[in-house]
């Protein structure tokens, strides 16, 4: 990662060989959520899974373009709120 701008960086705090952040990404997903009863198996399709180690750095703008753009789209809808 190189320099920029600190506003535009995501940091997965914590130890550097301990842990991670797990981001499910399900905005293209096709599921049976509504369909599926109490007992029923929920099933999802085209699911993103985004595994960030702990002590990983991202610069927003050079992230891969997934990762990426799932940033962008939670970052603004948190300042929305």
């Amino acid at each position: 990662m190189k320099g920029g701008d600190p506003k535009r960086l995501l940091a997965v705090i914590g130890g550097s060989t301990v842990g991670a952040v797990t981001v499910v990404d399900g905005r293209d997903a096709i599921s049976n959520r509504a369909d599926v009863g109490e007992r029923g198996c929920l099933e999802l399709i085209d699911v993103r899974l985004h595994l960030l180690p702990s002590g990983s750095r991202y610069s927003v703008a050079e992230a891969p373009a997934p990762l990426r753009h799932f940033v962008e789209i939670i970052t603004r809808r948190t300042a929305q709120a």
